[in-house]
């Protein structure tokens, strides 16, 4: 979702889903790893205040997407770097903002899903009940 609020350019917001009581839903695989300190975990309360016009407190938790890119515990470099005619050391790096549509991780899905987002400027974000 993006949020209209001029003083913080319009944020974009990715939210997990969570499935029961775990915040991470289909991310399980992240929770107790360094992924963690990447995906903040919100008040519903917050999100709620953010979507009627005080944003202030979400962005006070998230980080930014640029800096996440930066964070991820991936390999940076892409996967087919050894076999790709194209490949330039420079560009073919995720947190590149030239980095070519053919970029390929080794990682599972989930962690491409993540990437992605931050790439397109998304902060990513888990919610917990009051």
């Amino acid at each position: 979702m993006t949020i209209q609020d001029e003083l913080w350019q319009n944020p974009k917001i990715a939210r997990i889903l969570p499935r029961n009581e775990n915040t991470w839903g289909d991310f399980g695989e992240f929770e107790n790893t360094r992924w963690e300190k990447l995906i903040p975990t919100i008040s519903e309360d917050i999100l709620d205040r953010a979507l009627h016009g005080d944003v202030t407190p979400l962005m006070r938790q998230v980080r930014d997407p640029k800096g996440c890119l930066k964070l991820a515990p991936v390999n940076k470099v892409c996967s087919s770097s050894k076999s790709c005619a194209s490949f330039h050391k420079k560009y073919c790096q995720i947190d590149h903002k030239k980095m070519p549509d053919c970029f390929s991780m080794e990682e599972s899905n989930l962690n491409y899903i993540l990437i992605s987002a931050w790439r397109e400027n998304y902060h990513v974000v888990r919610i917990y009940n009051d």
